[in-house]
């Protein structure tokens, strides 16, 4: 089914997701298996010209938005993507049972990955899996500064 509102150009199309090495507290990067401790994610909205910065943490769920190319954008996106594996996820509607009360899970249902992954590492092999591919940062499409291109647009 196709939804108007991507079709529109009202919501990404494509998610930056940001895989983490580091979390926000060391204690918990100890009892978190696997490779990613965190997860997050960005896309941009052509409609509107803006970037939505998505991240579920100890301190709650933030989101955030930047026009593109403005210091903002600059400052959010290097924030997103500090010490992150970057992957470029197709947007997908799926309906899913698990609640998003943790990062794995809020970026999960935020791009509509398969499967219910608990831990960023999973969410990772899934994304991979299907359909998502790495950034590779020193590519020029891949920069930050390039606005729209990271998006997929």
């Amino acid at each position: 089914m196709d939804d108007p509102l991507l079709n529109l150009g009202a919501q990404p199309k494509h998610w930056n997701v940001c895989f983490s090495t580091t979390g926000l507290a060391p204690w918990l990067d100890r009892l978190i298996p696997g490779r990613f401790k965190h997860v997050r994610a960005f896309g941009f909205v052509p409609l509107e010209g803006l970037w939505i910065f998505v991240d579920c943490n100890l301190m709650g769920l933030q989101v955030k938005a930047a026009r593109d190319k403005s210091p903002a954008f600059v400052v959010l996106s290097q924030a997103w993507t500090a010490d992150s594996e970057i992957v470029l996820v197709p947007h997908r509607e799926r309906r899913r049972w698990l609640p998003g009360l943790y990062c794995a899970g809020t970026i999960g249902r935020l791009i509509g990955a398969p499967g219910g992954a608990l831990l960023p590492s999973t969410l990772h092999r899934q994304c991979l899996a299907h359909g998502g591919r790495p950034l590779d940062e020193s590519a020029p499409s891949a920069s930050c500064s390039a606005g729209p291109a990271r998006s997929g647009a």
